[in-house]
């Protein structure tokens, strides 16, 4: 049976079948100071990001303020202490297909996000 739930799974609770196990990022673009092409492929596995997840329980809770703090410097409101897999599932099922165009004068960079 395809597409049926999975409880064999590694820590991860239930699972289907056709679960993705990478995240790719892609960057497309060219050199500003010669033209040349520029291409970059990051294949991520997904797994990597589960562990790093469980890892973050290992960081000192004053440590991961910090963290919290830096984060949100860079804009980015983020809770490390509340980061759990269940975000991880939500975060893959909406990274279906997701393409960044950055135009500048000088260049423009396609960055492509997606999952395999």
């Amino acid at each position: 049976m395809q597409n049926q739930p999975e409880t064999t799974g590694p820590g991860t609770g239930t699972a289907t079948l056709n679960a993705p196990k990478y995240v790719h990022v892609i960057v497309d673009g060219t050199d500003p100071k010669d033209g040349e092409p520029i291409h970059v492929n990051v294949r991520l596995p997904i797994g990597l990001i589960r562990v790093g997840i469980r890892f973050a329980n290992f960081i000192p809770a004053s440590a991961r303020q910090q963290v919290n703090e830096e984060l949100r410097k860079q804009g980015m409101d983020v809770d490390v202490n509340q980061v759990s897999p269940e975000d991880l599932r939500e975060l893959i099922d909406n990274l279906k297909d997701l393409t960044v165009d950055v135009d500048r004068p000088d260049t423009k960079v396609k960055v492509s996000i997606y999952t395999e």
